[in-house]
């Protein structure tokens, strides 16, 4: 059995000043939809909530739809991260889930296979439960970070996505893994985001409005409104004033 993968003494969304203001919002087993526009600093936060479970001990895993490994990497190294120790160690494991004629993502180095019917879906589904399990026979704790579902609706009716999202989050939230799932906003129909949301146990939305950038969101224990947050060599954090001398519960409603 894994341990809390929250454990107060870890980081959780691994944003400076936002998992101050979550406190104990977030609970273990728990999918976190992750909203925004392009551009906006998801895969940053993705990448940034990886990072912080691969410093913790916690084994990660990155399902991509379009980057190769080593465009993967090159974005981490923007802001200091590097994962090639993690990759090494077996603790970190790229996993292709491919769509369309220019998928990339068959390069060397990945674990993933080229999008070809419905099937291919649910062999991506299996190749993580086996993952999630080698590493639970381990005794580790598993962060997902799935970037991202909107290229999967170019090529696949909703619903077999859906079908293909619940069986991958069911199969993490039965082992107390934490995911995030990324979806680009507006560039599906509202039918289809609301059902990768309702799949999930919490929602998080980045919007940029002018120079600023924001982060809002539903979450299972409390609403958070919105805050701004800018993307800094370090990655993404909550403007300083915002959290500073404040309470969670000024924010969380």
């Amino acid at each position: 059995m894994m341990s809390n993968i929250l454990d107060v003494s870890a980081p959780r969304l691994a944003v400076e000043g936002f998992d101050e203001v979550l406190r104990e919002k977030v609970q273990e087993g728990q999918s976190i939809l992750l909203l925004g526009l392009p551009f906006s600093g998801k895969t940053t936060l993705g990448l940034q909530f990886l990072v912080s479970g691969l410093r913790s001990g916690e084994a990660g895993l990155m399902i991509t739809t379009k980057d190769t490994p080593e465009t993967i990497r090159a974005k981490a190294g923007a802001f200091g991260w590097t994962l090639q120790a993690y990759e090494k160690r077996g603790m970190l494991r790229y996993i292709g889930c491919c769509s369309g004629p220019s998928a990339g993502i068959a390069q060397t180095g990945a674990e993933g296979a080229r999008k070809d019917g419905n099937g291919q879906l649910d062999k991506t589904a299996l190749k993580v439960a086996l993952l999630v399990s080698e590493y639970c026979s381990e005794n580790l704790k598993v962060r997902l970070v799935f970037d991202n579902v909107s290229t999967l609706l170019f090529y696949n009716d909703l619903c077999s996505v859906a079908r293909f999202l619940h069986m991958l989050l069911g199969q993490l939230k039965a082992v107390g893994a934490m995911s995030m799932v990324i979806v680009e906003s507006g560039v599906q129909d509202e039918q289809a985001t609301n059902a990768v949301r309702s799949l999930c146990d919490g929602v998080l939305e980045l919007s940029c409005q002018g120079q600023r950038r924001y982060i809002q969101g539903t979450l299972s224990l409390g609403s958070l409104e919105r805050l701004p947050v800018r993307i800094s060599k370090n990655g993404l954090r909550l403007e300083k004033e915002t959290y500073e001398g404040q309470s969670s519960e000024h924010n969380l409603l």
